[in-house]
Parts: C-alpha cells; structure tokens; sequence
C-alpha cells in the first residue's frame, strides 16, 4: 500500500496513535511517498523483526546516490545527513561492533550500578525543586525535567554537570526548532565548537582516567581495536543528546500524563509496584524517538 502522510506535520502528530492505528488495520507496512519515500513498519511483530535484522536492515545505504555532494547516506535507516555531523553513535552501529560497543558501555547501565545512583539522582532531584516550590510553579521543562537529566547525564560522562544549560540549549534547539528559525541556525552555528570541547574532554581523559564513560571510550577496544576519535565523537555525542533531550522529553510527558491523569497518578501512589509497568508504558506511549527506527 502506498500512502502520503508527513510525519513531521504538528496536526498529524496531534492525532498520531489513531493515524498510525489506521494505517495499521490497512497495511502495516506501508510505502510513504514523502520524502523521497520510504517503508514505513507499524504494527510490533514487524518493527521487531526490522529491529533484530540488521543484515537486511543496516543502518547504511549502498551505493551513495551522490557521492559528490555533500551527504552521508551511512545513517539511521539510510537518511541522509550532512557529512560533518556527528553520527548518531551506537544508534548507527551494527552487527559485532556493535555488540562490543555496548560492552563498553553495560557496565554503566547495570541494576547495580543505576542502584548506586540512587541517592545522588534523589539528591539532583530534590534541589531543583527546592529551588522553585516557594513559588508554588514553575516551568516543569526549563526548571526540572531538563536540569535533573542534564547534570546526572554529564556526571556519567565526567563532563562538567555546571555545564548543564550549555549543552541542553544546543541539543533542544538542534530538535525543536525548524531549519530556518534564528534559534536553530544559531546552535548549527555552535556545533563544531560543541565537537572540539567532547573532543577535547576525551583527550583530557586519556592522560586524566577516571571511572566514567569517556573514559571507558578512550581506553577501550571495538573489534581489537582502540577507538578513533571519530568513533569517540559519535558515541559521545549519542550518548549527551540522548540524556539531554530525548529523557527530558519523555519525563516531561510521563509527568504531564500524571498531571492530566489523576486517577493514573493515585493509582500510583496507593499501588507503587506499578511503576516499572507505567515506565515502560511511558516509553511505549511517549516516545520521542518513535520514527528514530
């Protein structure tokens, strides 16, 4: 089934969850015209199966239609991108590297070691909203769901967490905002400023190690061998953007489903073995990478 359908048009994302359903009960993979078109997967048997495939579904695209111009087509499902923009790190990784990338990486996401977190994110958390409930509001994005992620983010990198806003308005305004806005134009304008200073963070570890991320990449081998700094950059930059945006997103909307949902919010409160189930229901229902597959 052919269809044409903008996926980036604010009505279609309003009504999304009954278009999608729509489109599902037709044909749950469709050919979107738009764009130049691609195959759109809907339903949970196919998008798991396009998941677990990456030989039929690599995050490449042969051959380069252009090679001269200047687009990469080595992407998220093949979707070009600027040559001089990071790559989207272990997102865009596939088969065995990848495998060995999250080696790296796993022993930062355990139980255990999120366990031990605990207290500090208890902590994060507890500040900024001391610092607003004397006025009795506040902005939920600009004084707590970006803050709390950003500075627990950086910690884990090693990055400086008083670098929060820094890199939390780059990364939002890269996302929110379309191309021709002032406010998007300005933070392109700052990305390669943003690529020496993670760049330059993980030089600064590889003489400096401690027990954070970068680290872990600078010292750590994919396929036998150490990491380039190219490869650093991706992962890096995947890794502050997906805390830095991506979770604030999805907090965001996880609290605003409570606020809107009381009898959601009190069923949590009274039945508090529930909230595994509602995060994962937050992810499914809210996820601000729906399309990102």
């Amino acid at each position: 089934m052919r269809i044409d359908v903008d996926h980036h048009d604010p009505e279609f994302l309003a009504s999304r969850h009954d278009r999608y359903a729509e489109i599902r009960r037709q044909c749950p993979v469709a050919f979107n015209e738009r764009y130049g078109g691609f195959w759109l997967v809907t339903d949970h048997e196919s998008v798991a199966t396009v998941a677990r495939d990456n030989e039929t579904f690599a995050h490449r695209y042969e051959p380069d239609p252009d090679p001269d111009d200047d687009l990469v087509f080595h992407g998220i499902c093949g979707i070009p991108r600027v040559a001089r923009a990071p790559r989207q790190g272990v997102s865009e990784i596939d088969g065995p590297e990848h495998a060995d990338v999250r080696r790296l990486l796993n022993p930062f996401f355990t139980p255990a070691r999120v366990e031990a977190l605990r207290p500090r994110m208890v902590e994060v958390s507890t500040w900024f909203l001391d610092q607003v409930v004397g006025a009795g509001s506040c902005d939920l994005v600009l004084d707590y769901t970006t803050p709390v992620p950003g500075v627990l983010t950086l910690e884990m990198m090693g990055l400086p967490s008083s670098n929060w806003r820094h890199y939390a308005d780059f990364f939002h305004a890269t996302v929110a905002y379309e191309p021709d806005r002032a406010e998007f134009q300005e933070a392109v304008g700052r990305r390669h400023e943003m690529v020496e200073e993670l760049l330059g963070f993980a030089d600064h570890r590889r003489s400096n190690p401690a027990d954070d991320i970068t680290t872990a990449l600078v010292t750590g081998h994919v396929l036998g061998e150490p990491l380039d700094d190219t490869r650093i950059l991706d992962i890096m930059w995947n890794l502050v953007a997906g805390g830095l945006d991506t979770t604030t997103s999805l907090v965001s909307w996880a609290l605003h489903h409570l606020g809107t949902h009381p009898d959601d919010r009190r069923r949590l409160i009274d039945q508090s073995e529930l909230i595994p189930t509602a995060i994962e229901e937050f992810l499914r229902f809210y996820s601000p990478s729906e399309t990102l597959t």
